[in-house]
């Protein structure tokens, strides 16, 4: 957890993504949590979105990410403009994929310019 969160002020991303795995077991959100999460990404994505903005926990940014769809991911990190949040939608959604997975044109899109502003 110490090395998390070394990496989590340092921002080093491939550290984060690295310790990631061992972490997501025993760090899942509440079921209050997970329905909140779900019922504003669903009905209010603006300001949860915005609420994200000033979030400087990667473990936090990857339980709302991780909660929420595909589309929803990039919205958000579109929306939060957070560094912490655009990594988390880059990295959870190729992070575990099925082999042969397939971004459409426009989430690949997304993907690129969030990698490139995260790198």
């Amino acid at each position: 957890m110490v090395r998390f969160i070394e990496a989590e002020s340092a921002q080093d991303w491939p550290q984060i993504a690295m310790l990631w795995p061992r972490l997501e077991a025993v760090s899942q959100p509440s079921s209050e949590v997970i329905a909140t999460i779900r019922l504003l990404a669903r009905y209010d994505l603006l300001p949860l979105g915005g609420a994200l903005r000033n979030l400087r926990q990667a473990i936090v940014a990857m339980q709302v990410i991780g909660l929420v769809s595909m589309e929803q991911r990039f919205k958000l990190a579109l929306i939060s403009e957070n560094s912490f949040v655009e990594f988390a939608a880059v990295f959870l959604s190729v992070y575990r994929q099925p082999t042969g997975f397939m971004l459409s044109e426009e989430m690949a899109d997304h993907v690129t310019g969030l990698m490139c502003k995260v790198a």
